[in-house]
């Protein structure tokens, strides 16, 4: 769908508040200076696909967290931070969240999880295994949990780095590489 829509020059703006938009806004996190950059640029990246204000503050909540974590910010101010500039309920364990979760693209529903998952986690791998245990929407909720977990941690291990890496086509890892280089991520 999205490649069709892409290739249409009649093609409208999108109004999804699905959580598309809040995977694909991670690297904006690295990329601007400041906290007000960074949510300008992720509400920027929204509008062509999810101009839906559900969407655009999902986008800028891991954004923020992005932000904030690569800039030294523990797990309790982010937290804070996501509570009150964007209402986010945060404390919810993710033992309860289990009981009840399904499969549901909606920003709204699936984002908090997996910023608890990463909120929970120990070190990059349980923060993707604690958003892949919730099911649901677990591969958006794993790359977001992941995306700000990479950015907390400071790093991913080596056997998961090589087994993405055997997994990826050259273009893909070309643009990997060189924005490791430019935003100096290990």
């Amino acid at each position: 769908m999205f490649a069709a829509w892409a290739k249409d020059p009649y093609a409208r703006n999108g109004h999804s508040y699905a959580n598309g938009a809040s995977m694909r806004v991670i690297p904006i996190g690295y990329a601007y200076d400041s906290l007000e950059q960074t949510l300008l640029q992720a509400k920027a990246s929204c509008l062509s696909t999810h101009n839906h204000r559900e969407a655009i503050v999902g986008a800028q909540a891991v954004s923020a967290s992005i932000f904030m974590a690569r800039n030294g910010a523990d797990k309790e101010q982010i937290k804070a931070y996501l509570e009150k500039a964007f209402k986010y309920k945060l404390s919810t364990p993710l033992s309860t969240i289990k009981e009840t979760h399904v499969f549901d693209s909606r920003t709204s529903y699936s984002v908090p999880p997996a910023i608890i998952a990463f909120l929970e986690s120990t070190d990059y791998e349980s923060a993707i295994r604690n958003a892949i245990s919730l099911g649901g929407d677990a591969d958006t909720q794993a790359c977001i949990a992941g995306g700000i977990a990479e950015t907390y941690y400071k790093k991913i291990p080596e056997h998961i780095k090589r087994f993405c890496d055997s997994r990826i086509d050259v273009s893909i890892k070309s643009v990997v590489k060189e924005f490791n280089q430019k935003y100096l991520i290990t």
